[in-house]
């Protein structure tokens, strides 16, 4: 039920982000005024996580709240603790109201911000700006049409799922908690008056410690909102960016560079012993087939004496030796017949020169 509210607001989140590439609230006051869309299906969220009846966060509460007095009245000792928890929860619960009431009168309800001329002329020159699909409104009026359902309807669905789930919780108490769940009245006078509470802190809350004290008037921009959270409290600060910045990147780049230079020299030696050992064992199991079978079933013909062969080869062999012979006839032939016209040829000049 909660991962419905978060993707609800999430997903509207992400619109508003993609058209003002930002999350200050002061540049993103009065931004949805006139997005009728947007601004009902975050409100559907925000009601929904803030607990209000007819919305399926109402429905989770009731059942965490019911737990609470249920072991209340139960519990033979503690029954203090389970009384601050109980009041502990509604407060919580009133602080989580505060500030989605913030979140969506900043960005849905109020007017947007004066911008100074070079906020202005950015903005107009802004390349970055994109029309955002219906799918992406439709994304996110899926999971808020769920919290609509399952807070209209919580009979069909949210006490069966309750039911189900409360074996895990406790199993001894497993049985109590199927009938506590079976006959339980989710809009009964004393649930309503757990939800009343609980809207009532965070009224209060937003009334008195957000627009007092977390906000402030400018003379340019209005009314605009303050960040008095310290710094070395920012989980994101302290905690996420140096772990997933310079953490994370520096054990896991010290892990693949390891991997890198080790495994595939590791993987290429064993390669080359492995294809080394098979080679050599296929190579000595086929010279041991030839050998088997040169003895075994070619013994008889390497024994037998073939004169016919025999005769040819000493015929091939003696036409060689004739024919190296007459190859040397006519070479020698040849050296005397070109000496005898070398001399025909000086005869003859001298014949018709020196006589």
């Amino acid at each position: 039920n909660h991962s419905m509210f978060k993707l609800c607001l999430f997903l509207s989140a992400g619109i508003i982000y993609m058209k003002k590439h930002s999350l200050d609230l002061n540049k993103l006051r009065g931004f949805g005024r006139d997005k009728t869309f947007l601004k009902i299906i975050f409100l559907v969220g925000a009601l929904g996580i803030s607990g209000v009846p007819l919305f399926s966060g109402y429905i989770s509460k009731t059942l965490i709240h019911e737990g609470l007095v249920e072991y209340i009245h139960m519990s033979p000792t503690g029954h203090v603790i389970l009384t601050v928890s109980e009041w502990l929860f509604l407060l919580c619960g009133g602080m989580t109201a505060a500030y989605m009431t913030k979140l969506f009168i900043a960005i849905f309800v109020e007017k947007p911000a004066l911008e100074s001329k070079e906020e202005a002329d950015h903005a107009s020159h802004d390349p970055g700006k994109v029309k955002i699909r219906f799918v992406s409104y439709l994304s996110a009026m899926l999971p808020a049409c769920v919290i609509l359902f399952f807070g209209v309807l919580p009979g069909l669905f949210m006490k069966g799922l309750g039911v189900f789930m409360s074996g895990f919780n406790n199993f001894t108490l497993a049985g109590e908690g199927e009938e506590v769940l079976e006959h339980l009245s989710i809009f009964s006078l004393e649930n309503l008056k757990g939800s009343a509470i609980s809207l009532t802190f965070g009224a209060l809350i937003y009334i008195f410690v957000i627009r007092r004290f977390l906000t402030a008037k400018d003379e340019e921009k209005g009314r605009i909102y303050l960040s008095k959270w310290p710094v070395w409290l920012d989980i994101e600060e302290v905690i996420y960016r140096p772990l997933l910045i310079k953490i994370l990147p520096s054990v896991l780049g010290a892990i693949c560079r390891f991997v890198a230079s080790t495994i595939p020299t590791f993987v290429a030696k064993v390669v080359l012993v492995v294809s080394k050992a098979v080679a050599k064992f296929f190579g000595e199991l086929f010279d041991r087939i030839v050998t088997f079978t040169k003895e075994r079933a070619f013994k008889d013909l390497t024994d037998k004496e073939h004169t016919g062969l025999k005769k040819l080869h000493n015929g091939i062999r003696r036409v060689q030796d004739k024919d190296e012979v007459i190859a040397s006839s006519i070479s020698a032939n040849l050296l005397f017949i070109c000496a005898g016209l070398c001399l025909t040829i000086l005869f003859l000049f001298y014949l018709l020169f020196l006589q």
